[in-house]
């Protein structure tokens, strides 16, 4: 069993984390500051377990490409001296992950709001997690009025009413700047073939801007729901991620999926409705066991200790190739939106 990484090495890597993100995060070619494990890019992409700063780049720049660079613009070269810690470069390009393939206006006259939708047809032999589900839980599809198709995180509870809510991403439940609180959630997507009696709840508050893509809904009186994550089980409660973890999700894509966390605290610079966010606490997630590790309307859920199923992260965003998974570390999405796990 790898041993954890000293409690004072990891946040010396932090601090030097912070400075690479002011130093690199602005340029266009950079998609995410992180701290974890260098990747050996020219060897299957191995891992060798070796703490360091990760500047993570669209286009990684080699040999006359990189010379020219260091010509023109010195300060725009990843620099080890200049971070003051061990750094990795890595290529890698992440975008949000709701539904992503277009599709028509649906039956109930209402058009996705962006013109885009999902994946691959409805299977009506067994319930699956595209399917109106009742009682209501994590990993089911959901969407704002308006939206594609994503997926219900979990169910949380105010901590001041003891309200019942559901947990997804700001770009699944609110969706514009302007998102007017009250705005209908359903459950399945009208993609997934959702009606407007499939409302379960109603925009409540979000979290961006405290650098979260996190949002909560207030769930309807006569909805029920129960603690269970979909092909999964129940939530046991809650964990801090942590380097080498091994985490399991279940989305309304891909499904239940395994992976396992190599990069910690990270920052990106991404881009919603037209307007860029600085999106904090990133975990980034590489497939352990499985070539993909989670698709687009995988949004909104949750990453999971595999082992005992306490949750880590709140899945957003990802890159296709190489397959990697971005998360929102859990800790800090529950006390940012006020709400505690529904474990009951």
């Amino acid at each position: 069993m790898p041993q954890p990484v000293a409690r004072a090495h990891l946040e010396e890597a932090k601090l030097a984390r912070t400075r690479a993100a002011l130093l690199y995060l602005t340029d266009p070619n950079v998609s995410l500051v992180d701290v974890g494990w260098r990747i050996k890019e020219r060897e299957g992409r191995r891992v060798e377990r070796q703490l360091t700063v990760r500047v993570h780049v669209h286009h990684k720049l080699r040999g006359h490409a990189l010379e020219s660079l260091a010509q023109a613009r010195p300060g725009a070269v990843v620099s080890e001296e200049a971070i003051g810690f061990p750094c990795d470069v890595i290529e890698s390009s992440y975008r949000l992950h709701p539904a992503v393939l277009p599709v028509p206006a649906s039956s109930t006259g209402w058009a996705p709001s962006t013109g885009w939708a999902a994946i691959s047809p409805i299977s009506f032999s067994t319930v699956s997690a595209r399917d109106r589900v009742r009682p209501v839980r994590g990993g089911i599809s959901l969407i704002r009025e308006g939206g594609t198709a994503a997926t219900l995180g979990a169910i949380v509870l105010d901590r001041r009413s003891g309200a019942p809510m559901v947990l997804s991403n700001w770009h699944v439940l609110a969706g514009w700047a302007f998102a007017p609180r009250g705005q209908r959630i359903l459950q399945p997507s009208p993609f997934d073939g959702g009606v407007f009696n499939d409302t379960i709840a109603y925009l409540d508050r979000d979290a961006m801007a405290v650098g979260l893509d996190a949002a909560t809904a207030t769930l309807l009186p006569t909805v029920p729901y129960i603690n269970d994550q979909f092909g999964i089980g129940p939530l046991t409660g809650l964990a801090a991620p942590e380097l080498d973890m091994r985490v399991i999700k279940s989305g309304r894509t891909t499904g239940v999926t395994e992976g396992i966390i190599d990069g910690l605290e990270g920052e990106v610079w991404m881009s919603y409705a037209g307007f860029g966010r600085s999106i904090r606490h990133i975990v980034h997630i590489a497939p352990f066991n499985t070539s993909n590790v989670s698709a687009g309307g995988d949004s909104g859920c949750l990453h999971l200790e595999r082992s005992t199923r306490r949750a880590v992260g709140l899945h957003f965003a990802g890159s296709d190739a190489p397959d990697y998974a971005l998360a929102m570390a859990m800790p800090q999405v529950l006390d940012a939106l006020q709400v505690n796990l529904a474990l009951a």
